[in-house]
């Protein structure tokens, strides 16, 4: 029992007390009545038996549990429902129930993003000039992410991650390069010629070389032969 609840009794008290009895025998032939002995008997008091509280109530622990919420920011915790004790009478009967404390944990995922590089690629063509480009697909770059969520012990609040890869493939520019070489073709600018004009002809003077002698030997012709060219040489007709 608890101090503020009422008393009970249990025994109730009486008084000590004690009880008399007198006998008496009757004479018949007189009619007297005398005493015949007094009984006398004692009745001990009884104490009275109060029930008093002195107990005290007990108070019942609640329990805590985790719950995930990703709406919150990385690291908070909150709490969603407080935690209240609940009371046991020293009569053994629980009066309040206890109440579970609920926190929220953030689980809101962890995302990493790296962009990876397209690719150039060249390709010849012989239909184009050559020093000219054309794209024919534009490059795009691709994407690296990494993915981190979590999961709540109920028990303890602690955090499971776990982490996947996402990969989005670049795509390679393709750019078309000019190869053709065109052939240059010059025109000649018409040049105007002079007509020369007829250069007047020498007149060609014919000498009759004078007849040699016939002579007998080589030697004689010969020096008879260059006797006849010293002549013409003098003339001018014959040119050395």
């Amino acid at each position: 029992m608890l101090k503020t609840d009422p008393m009970e009794v249990l025994v109730v008290g009486k008084d000590e007390r004690a009880i008399t009895t007198t006998n008496y025998v009757l004479d018949e032939k007189t009619g007297l009545v005398s005493v015949a002995n007094v009984d006398k008997e004692l009745i001990p008091a009884v104490d009275q038996q109060i029930k008093v509280g002195v107990g005290q109530e007990e108070e019942i622990p609640y329990e805590t549990r985790y719950v995930a919420d990703e709406t919150l920011e990385k690291g908070v915790k909150l709490i969603k429902v407080a935690g209240q004790m609940g009371i046991r009478h020293p009569n053994g009967t629980v009066t309040k129930e206890p109440v579970t404390e609920l926190i929220a944990v953030s689980t809101m995922p962890t995302v990493v993003e790296e962009p990876l590089s397209f690719e150039t690629i060249y390709q010849d063509d012989p239909t184009m000039p050559a020093g000219t480009f054309c794209v024919i697909t534009s490059g795009k770059e691709g994407l690296k992410r990494l993915v981190t969520t979590y999961e709540v012990d109920e028990l303890t609040g602690e955090l499971i991650e776990t982490t996947t890869e996402e990969i989005v493939e670049p795509v390679a520019e393709v750019i078309a390069k000019g190869t053709k070489v065109e052939e240059k073709v010059v025109q000649a600018e018409p040049v105007a010629v002079q007509p020369k004009e007829a250069m007047p002809q020498k007149e060609q003077v014919v000498t009759k070389a004078p007849e040699l002698p016939q002579l007998g030997d080589s030697q004689d012709v010969t020096a008879a032969l260059l006797g006849s060219l010293g002549i013409l040489s003098a003339l001018g007709l014959v040119a050395f």
